[in-house]
């Protein structure tokens, strides 16, 4: 798993080892890389693979953290932006994205 950002905004990709090198897998949504309400989202299933995969990018400097369903999601920063990604054991149907402040004040995202 893998992501990137292109014109299009957050994306991700999925690639795996083979033995004679990297087999492109699939490439999933976009989430807006200046989300207006300071947090993107996407979400992609993977229903060959019994999964989903949920991302966006955090603008909002004073979110530090992000719970998808309940669940904290994983927060990293890099070159500039921050994004957030989890990968969830079953397709996502039904989904919620919440942010946190580092005093814990509550951000529904969507």
């Amino acid at each position: 798993m893998f992501y990137y950002i292109t014109k299009g905004g957050l994306n991700e990709g999925f690639i795996e080892r083979k033995t004679d090198g990297w087999k492109w897998v699939f490439g999933g949504g976009s989430a807006e890389e200046f989300p207006q309400n300071g947090v993107s989202w996407n979400v992609t299933n993977v229903i060959d693979r019994g999964i989903g995969l949920a991302c966006g990018v955090i603008t909002n400097e004073k979110i530090i953290g992000i719970t998808f369903n309940g669940e904290p999601a994983k927060v990293v920063s890099t070159s500039g932006k921050t994004i957030w990604f989890t990968i969830t054991n079953s397709p996502i149907t039904n989904f919620q994205v919440k942010g946190y402040t580092s005093d814990n004040q509550e951000i529904v995202v969507n």
